[in-house]
């Protein structure tokens, strides 16, 4: 637990300072991460120098762009790969499968880091992220020592079990669930554009949304209907997220409140 402090620091350091410093951290945890996969295959001679050019690339891209540069870095990732493959003394079509690997597993969740980062409640997000992930760690070093009878990866990780596994992603989807009420409530994730925290349940907001477009789909047509003006007509049929936020009489929720997104 000790030894994690230091790096739960700069994780705190690198979240909270955010935009290029956040983005040149990561490249750095991307770098050690796609150097620890090459090696464990280094038998097929993956192209590392690829791995870590195209990684620079996609955080740029989502850095200074977004999903479209990032999604335009990740097809520039294909010919820069062939290049240095074919550039290698043992060209190979294992490596090149894991040195692609390695961009698009790494490198496309970094990108995703970067770019959750940036919105406006972004550090919250990633904090949440990271809090579901030692936990899931957690959970699985617990319950692999516990529970754990058969082996998950011999031949990869002998010390991991399918019980460990099963615990450890509950234990992060616990995490992360209950993670995002509390910072929403100590003001930690704020309403932004584009989003609305609501407070109620999610069921309740699909039961309540139901019900209104149940009730409106099921009302018998009135001749004032046919006749009523088009404009009344259009705001009637415009879907409950984009109209004005309303409460009933009973004081419940409407659908307008009840949705999440805007």
């Amino acid at each position: 637990m000790l030894a994690a402090l230091p790096a739960i620091a700069v994780a705190i350091v690198l979240v909270v300072a955010g935009g290029a410093v956040f983005a040149l951290g990561l490249f750095v945890l991307g770098c050690i991460c796609m150097h620890e996969l090459y090696a464990m295959y280094d038998r097929t001679h993956p192209v590392r120098l690829a791995g870590f050019v195209s990684l620079a690339g996609l955080l740029a891209a989502a850095l200074y762009g977004g999903p479209p540069q990032v999604l335009l870095a990740a097809v520039c990732a294909l010919p820069v790969l062939f290049a240095f493959t074919l550039m290698q003394r043992r060209p190979s079509v294992a490596g090149l499968a894991v040195t692609l690997l390695g961009i698009y597993w790494i490198g496309l969740a970094f990108a995703h880091a970067v770019m959750l980062r940036e919105l406006d409640h972004g550090a919250g997000i990633v904090v949440d992220v990271l809090v579901g992930t030692f936990l899931g760690d957690t959970g699985a070093y617990v319950g692999g020592r516990m529970f754990g009878r058969r082996p998950l990866a011999p031949a990869i990780s002998p010390g991991k079990t399918v019980e460990g596994l099963v615990t450890g992603m509950i234990c992060a989807v616990l995490g992360v669930w209950s993670g995002s009420p509390a910072a929403t409530r100590n003001g930690f994730l704020p309403p932004t554009r584009g989003y609305s925290v609501s407070a109620s349940p999610w069921w309740r907001r699909w039961a309540t949304c139901s019900s209104h477009s149940s009730s409106a789909m099921l009302r018998p047509r009135t001749p004032a209907d046919s006749s009523a003006p088009t404009a009344a007509r259009s705001t009637a049929s415009t879907p409950c997220s984009s109209r004005p936020s309303s409460a009933t009489t009973s004081g419940r929720r409407t659908c307008e409140e009840g949705r999440i997104w805007h």
